[in-house]
């Protein structure tokens, strides 16, 4: 696997994925709201992966292609309105869904970019906010 990328976009190669089951995102919505000091993906997406890649507007397919080393067939650019979240284990997609930053902003770290599993917990940084509560990876 290729080292973590900050910044530009992702992660070493993959193909195909699968989405996540709404349950799993409905559980992780709700854990932005009842434990906004620490959400550790490990609780939350079960499956085998070893990182996890926030993917925020203006990423395009090609720049995302060109860190992967490869196509990943169910690519889809985010809007201004939407983030993906994709884990990956050993550069092969395993899951990935796209969220509403209105009910939590993980691009709030700005550009996209990936952490391994073992630091993908994250917080939200404005408690006060009702809605776009800013995310960022808990360092």
């Amino acid at each position: 696997m290729k080292r973590v990328v900050y910044g530009l976009v992702l992660l070493a190669a993959a193909c195909g994925g699968s989405s996540f089951d709404s349950t799993v995102q409905a559980k992780l919505m709700q854990a932005v709201q009842t434990k906004p000091q620490r959400i550790d993906m490990g609780e939350y997406v079960t499956s085998d992966w070893d990182h996890v890649c926030v993917l925020t507007s203006g990423t395009s397919r090609q720049q995302f292609e060109q860190v992967l080393g490869s196509e990943w067939p169910d690519f889809k650019a985010p809007d201004a309105e939407h983030v993906t979240l994709v884990f990956a284990k050993d550069g092969r997609v395993a899951e990935s869904t796209e969220l509403e930053r209105r009910r939590g902003d993980f691009a709030a770290a700005g550009s996209s970019y990936c952490l391994p599993r073992d630091s993908a917990v994250f917080h939200v940084t404005n408690t006060e906010a009702a809605e776009y509560r800013p995310i960022a990876p808990l360092r």
